[in-house]
């Protein structure tokens, strides 16, 4: 039986920490896929939900570009228990973009995941803690493949290190 070490994971952002989040206002989102469905993204509304409507098949991605360089320190995408199966293979965060992308994180979330559903199992949250960045341009690419399971994501929320 494999087991999952999830102590390797960052801890989830404290009041007292120098994180805020990043206003909805600082940037627009586009999506490989499914662009009809990005409002609800940010929608506040946890019934709702941004997915692919389709297998996973490694090429989906959500693009967020930023008013200014910003140093995102963390991504949080919130799933429900209907969806608990959509979330990515494997993901890919990068800043910027072409020859100049830098990978802030790549990786398989299924631990995040599993740390969520224990911390907010309404929620089960995936979040990944970035390291410190200056980006205007955020990547988040799934590039894992399933039979069946679509990318769901209830609510997207990005964090960002206070200077």
């Amino acid at each position: 039986m494999a087991t999952i070490d999830l102590k390797d994971e960052p801890a989830p952002p404290t009041e007292a920490s120098a994180q805020r989040p990043i206003p909805r206002r600082a940037f627009t989102v586009t999506s490989s896929i499914a662009a009809n469905r990005v409002p609800l993204l940010f929608d506040g509304n946890f019934d709702t939900r941004w997915l692919t409507g389709r297998r996973q098949v490694g090429d989906e991605w959500i693009r967020i570009e930023f008013d200014a360089p910003r140093d995102v320190s963390r991504v949080r995408m919130d799933t429900a228990e209907r969806s608990l199966g959509d979330y990515p293979r494997a993901l890919v965060i990068t800043s910027g973009e072409g020859d100049l992308a830098q990978t802030l994180y790549a990786g398989s979330p299924l631990g995040a995941l599993m740390k969520g559903i224990l911390r907010e199992p309404g929620r089960a949250p995936i979040e990944i803690a970035l390291p410190p960045n200056k980006t205007t341009t955020l990547m988040l690419r799934q590039t894992g493949q399933t039979r069946t399971w679509y990318w769901s994501i209830h609510e997207l929320t990005l964090r960002e290190r206070v200077p």
